[in-house]
């Protein structure tokens, strides 16, 4: 049996990026103009067959990929979306995400009537979902070895002084604070 998403892959169509495990590229189908598509390279069905390593791969890319349309494309939101299973709308058996470029009034719809439970059924639900979670692992990042405490952040009098660096992720802070509505 032949993926479309694979063929995608290996056709290079559309392509907004790659890299050895991910690849991103326009959707032949798209919900809105700008609409990307983000996969594994690696076919995986189902996103619990992906290994938890590529799962933050896959979703890094696509924040990274949201925020380039907000910067470019001067819109005002971003649906990200995950069709796991048949059930849930998945078409082509391969694990992608959807990145569709929102506006206000732009005619599409992801809006669902909630269904009304009572406390008793949330209360059992919520029980039987602690029992089933009591076992999951997450893996947690390496810790960075202490850094050595600096003894006088005073230069010398006969070094030069130096600005301060501006760090990256000031931009990036920036960057996602000009982002809210």
């Amino acid at each position: 049996m032949s993926c479309g998403i694979c063929e995608v892959i290996a056709s290079h169509l559309g392509q907004v990026y790659e890299d050895e495990n991910i690849y991103a590229f326009l959707s032949p189908t798209a919900a809105a103009i700008g609409h990307i598509i983000v996969t594994t390279k690696k076919h995986y069905p189902i996103l619990e067959e992906v290994p938890d390593i590529e799962v933050k791969n896959l979703f890094s890319i696509a924040n990274k990929l949201s925020m380039i349309l907000f910067e470019n494309l001067n819109i005002k939101g971003t649906n990200l979306i995950i069709n796991n299973g048949v059930s849930a709308g998945q078409d082509e058996a391969h694990i992608i995400i959807h990145i569709i470029p929102r506006n206000e009034d732009d005619g599409l719809d992801f809006n669902w009537e909630p269904k009304k439970l009572s406390e008793e059924e949330l209360s059992t639900i919520e029980l039987q979902y602690k029992q089933f979670t009591d076992n999951v692992v997450v893996e947690t990042p390496q810790e960075a070895p202490p850094q050595q405490p600096i003894q006088n952040n005073q230069p010398k009098e006969d070094e030069p002084q130096r600005k301060p660096q501006k760090r990256s992720e000031d931009n990036y802070l920036i960057k996602h604070l000009r982002r809210i509505p």
